[in-house]
């Protein structure tokens, strides 16, 4: 319903504050977020939250927003417009270090493509960016679809997946999704080759992406596979599969989102990225080169989807 609730976990989760996101955006709808709260502090010492939301809609105008509010009494400290006229949806969870926030957005335009009669889709590109703790400007913010190649009819790369940072080397790596459209002629490139051959510059596609942290200028991609195309008119949902002519006719690796990473250090004292995608492939990549060390595929065969919501670490072993 758009409230967000902080409870005292010593004193039998009895409520502190609750904040509704409806009446701080002035939405003529409910705004909701299905994000982690991250947890930091200002200059002064004074611990906050941030969010960020599903989409606001106020004036006719829609936007994304990210909000700070104070910890203990939910009073608003700052609320930022990410992106404006969009269909743009705040999916990765933030992370809070020293005084930047980094976020990823990725967009509700892949359901649209099914449920919206006859949507045309699709125009939305993933972001991922940092704003500053103190006052939610935004330091950075960058595309994971170049201009030119938006223009040639990409859309999506979503960056639904939280994001993590490597503080010895001041980078922060995230992870994105499929495209949600694409070129056409990327169609008769798939019809007689590999899929990763038909991918271009300029779309990062089920990538990993590392950043400098501080100014966002890229230090490596890496792809894992292919052009990857899915949206919900791929699927029949009782209107008829492609019933607004929104998937792709020739298909090549359905929905292979990276779902998160993790920086980890091996034996030998080497950095390293372990990250995992949803078509149950796992790889462990050089954080520092971005050369892959190896890939598994862990479920058995491609597309058994095992692993959408992420993974975890057990160093000792």
């Amino acid at each position: 319903d758009g409230l967000i609730t902080t409870v005292n976990l010593k004193s039998n989760c009895a409520i502190q504050c609750r904040v509704n996101l409806t009446e701080i955006a002035g939405s003529s709808t409910i705004v909701v977020s299905r994000n982690g709260p991250a947890i930091g502090a200002l200059e002064n010492g004074e611990e906050v939250f941030v969010v960020l939301d599903q989409g606001a809609y106020v004036n006719g105008t829609r936007t994304v927003n990210a909000y700070a509010f104070y910890r203990y009494t939910c009073g608003l400290v700052w609320k930022t417009v990410l992106m404006t006229d969009s269909q743009h949806i705040g999916t990765a969870d933030p992370i809070i270090h020293g005084s930047h926030v980094f976020f990823g957005l990725s967009s509700k335009e892949v359901v649209s493509a099914a449920f919206v009669p006859m949507y045309d889709c699709c125009k939305d590109i993933g972001q991922y960016g940092s704003l500053s703790l103190l006052d939610g400007s935004v330091e950075w913010q960058n595309p994971t679809i170049t201009p030119e190649r938006a223009l040639e009819g990409y859309g999506g790369v979503g960056v639904w997946h939280q994001p993590v940072v490597d503080l010895e080397h001041g980078y922060a790596i995230f992870t994105t999704g499929n495209t949600y459209s694409r070129k056409e002629t990327v169609d008769v490139c798939l019809s007689g080759g590999d899929p990763k051959s038909c991918l271009v510059s300029g779309v990062d596609v089920d990538s990993v992406i590392v950043v400098n942290m501080y100014d966002g200028t890229n230090i490596w991609t890496y792809h894992a596979y292919g052009i990857d195309t899915l949206n919900l008119d791929c699927r029949d949902y009782g209107g008829g599969e492609n019933a607004n002519g929104n998937c792709p006719h020739t298909r090549a690796r359905p929905d292979y989102d990276f779902t998160g990473a993790a920086v980890i250090e091996l034996r030998n004292k080497t950095k390293a990225i372990f990250a995992m995608q949803k078509g149950s492939i796992a790889w462990l990549f050089n954080l520092e080169t971005g050369d892959v060390i190896w890939n598994s595929l862990v479920g058995g065969h491609v597309g058994s989807t095992l692993a959408p919501w992420g993974c975890a670490i057990d160093m000792d072993h």
